[in-house]
């Protein structure tokens, strides 16, 4: 190993690897390297690995990135036509982080994300495929007893605290998609990982949540909760697939596309009024 770093740093001209506090650390031309490599590799990979056309005789491992509102709202029929069609297919979904970044690295097979993707740059937004699969509107929850009722203004919006949905490893909370900045300008008072999370800690305070109003039924306690109409400037956000360039035209990964697309053409839409709870 030593003769082949050697080697390779000659060739090079770089150290690659420098001694650090915890040990060997790779320079900025090895970090460089290493993910250009590990690209590579996942492509050869994919050369040699036979692909499947059989669905019925498909064997494979998915992993999807996903949030509680593909979790519970689409991924289940995906699920059960998979049973039917593929009974060899297994699923693993693991939280939303970062879904751009995962899926450029090959850690997850398919990102499920209502993220922007404004802050996509560099090589991964040459790589990384998005589709819409579907749009819902987001709607404010609040205790049944908080002062505000129906159409909500932005001013009488950003008068009380906020619960906010803050995905692990995204710099960008859900509300700075709608607005930029948001929580920088008027910093939240608490920061949950989950929409599913927000019903409970607003219920007998005079914060504010927003998520998805398809999931509004879904929250626990909702006798003590209520919902509003946000303002204008909270509009409808679409939810996109991810995916990484190299599974374009793998037959097994676009079967399990269209799976999600024919799932999201079922769901229906929240209408205009929000959901009472």
């Amino acid at each position: 190993m030593s003769g082949m770093l050697r080697r390779l740093r000659e060739q090079l001209r770089d150290p690659l690897m420098v001694r650090g506090k915890q040990g060997y650390e790779l320079t900025a031309r090895g970090l460089e390297i290493a993910e250009k490599t590990r690209q590579a590799l996942l492509l050869i990979n994919d050369l040699v690995t036979p692909p499947e056309y059989e669905v019925g005789k498909l064997h494979q491992h998915f992993i999807i990135m996903a949030s509680e509102f593909s979790l519970f709202l689409i991924l289940p029929q995906v699920f059960r036509q998979a049973q039917v069609l593929a009974p060899g297919v297994t699923f693993e979904i693991v939280p939303i982080s970062d879904p751009p970044g995962n899926v450029y690295a090959g850690n997850v097979d398919l990102g499920m994300s209502g993220d922007t993707l404004a802050c996509v740059e560099g090589e991964p937004a040459n790589v990384v495929r998005t589709q819409v699969l579907f749009s819902d509107r987001f709607v404010g929850v609040v205790d049944h007893a908080h002062p505000l009722n129906g159409d909500v203004t932005l001013d009488q919006f950003l008068a009380y605290p906020h619960v906010v949905t803050q995905f692990y490893g995204n710099a960008r909370t859900v509300e700075d998609n709608f607005i930029s900045g948001l929580s920088q300008d008027h910093p939240p008072r608490i920061r949950v990982p989950s929409f599913l999370s927000i019903g409970p800690v607003v219920a007998g305070t005079n914060m504010i949540g927003l998520m998805p109003a398809l999931l509004v039924p879904m929250l626990s306690s909702t006798s003590a909760l209520k919902t509003l109409t946000p303002p204008a400037e909270i509009v409808a956000a679409p939810l996109r697939a991810l995916w990484h360039a190299r599974y374009d035209e793998d037959p097994a990964h676009r079967w399990l596309r269209a799976l999600i697309v024919d799932a999201c053409a079922v769901l229906k839409p929240s209408g205009g009024i929000p959901p009472q709870v």
